[in-house]
């Protein structure tokens, strides 16, 4: 498509004929043969004439025509998370190997020579890429432009709505910000759930004390290990009743319980011990909740035996004259 002007000499001859390929393209007076539809490979001459008179014709100049680059840009991956590379490879349309190319990211330049590639972990999300060819001397337009898909790294925070609970209380995990595609929890390196939803509620975890972690992915980019929760799982108390377990109808039990600094007593009572008289026959029902000093409750029951009072027989009334001497003996009823 470039335009050549070919130039014979001596000028002021009376006619020139240029050829190309043996082909007369130019017949006249003017010296200047100029031509922008050569191919590859053609030769082209000029004959002049003077008086009538032709001449020989001149030497022959063969013709290298060189197609332009027609550029096209593929990116491997097509997105990438921050700080990760994505690999642009330059390939032509029409010539199978192009001497040279040039890439650009937003109009600047960033690599120029042979190599069809180029990789880059510095793009910043919507950056313009595209490449140039070029065959020898001629360089092409420029390809296609590629948008520059870079992800953010998310960023994640995790809290609790409690330090410490005793066995068998909820704890609630909230991480932030909430929005993400995915949310994954960790306590202390096991891995507990894995979910869309930016909060862990749990019930189950044993005694004992925990490190909490979340790791959040968006867009397929996973964030740092959050920051570190540490929680305590503390036991709840197992109280015993001691004491007096068996008394006679009508009798007192002293009765005591341990584990704890609080304590309720299903009569009411609120010490560590108690006095009281069964009011039921022949076994009385006890209970005492018992509070710790982390706040945890136990609780536990147990039973006073209430045994029956005696009685005995002395036989019949007599009456003793003189002060006469009586053997009485008492026997169980019955």
């Amino acid at each position: 498509g470039d335009t050549v002007l070919f130039v014979a000499s001596p000028t002021g001859l009376a006619k020139y004929d240029f050829y190309v390929d043996g082909i007369n393209l130019q017949s006249g007076s003017g010296f200047i043969f100029p031509v922008n539809f050569l191919s590859d490979g053609d030769s082209v001459y000029v004959v002049g004439t003077n008086f009538g008179c032709p001449g020989f014709p001149s030497n022959a100049i063969p013709f290298s025509v060189y197609q332009y680059p027609v550029m096209d840009i593929s990116s491997n991956p097509d997105s990438v998370c921050a700080g990760q590379s994505i690999l642009f490879t330059a390939s032509s349309f029409n010539v199978p190997v192009p001497t040279g190319f040039e890439f650009f990211v937003n109009g600047s330049s960033v690599l120029s020579g042979a190599s069809g590639t180029w990789s880059s972990s510095s793009l910043n999300n919507g950056d313009l890429v595209y490449v140039t060819g070029t065959n020898v001397m001629c360089t092409g337009n420029p390809s296609d432009t590629i948008i520059a898909k870079i992800n953010p790294i998310p960023a994640v925070s995790l809290s609790a709505d409690k330090n410490s609970i005793c066995y068998g209380g909820t704890l609630i995990f909230t991480a932030a910000p909430a929005g993400y595609n995915n949310y994954d929890f960790f306590d202390g390196g096991g891995l507990t759930q894995t979910d869309s939803s930016a909060t862990w509620s749990t019930g189950t975890l044993a005694q004992g004390n925990y490190s909490i972690t979340v790791v959040a992915t968006d867009k397929g980019c996973a964030s740092p290990v959050s920051n570190l929760v540490n929680v305590n799982v503390f036991s709840n108390p197992s109280p015993a009743i001691t004491g007096t377990l068996v008394v006679c109808k009508g009798g007192v039990a002293t009765l005591s319980a341990s584990a704890g600094v609080g304590y309720v007593w299903s009569t009411g009572d609120s010490s560590a011990t108690i006095t009281v008289v069964p009011t039921s026959f022949p076994s009385f029902p006890v209970s005492v909740t018992v509070t710790d000093n982390q706040g945890c409750i136990g609780t536990t029951s147990g039973i006073v035996f209430v045994q029956t009072l005696p009685s005995v027989y002395a036989g019949q009334d007599m009456i003793n004259c003189n002060k006469e001497g009586k053997q009485i003996i008492a026997t169980p009823p019955g």
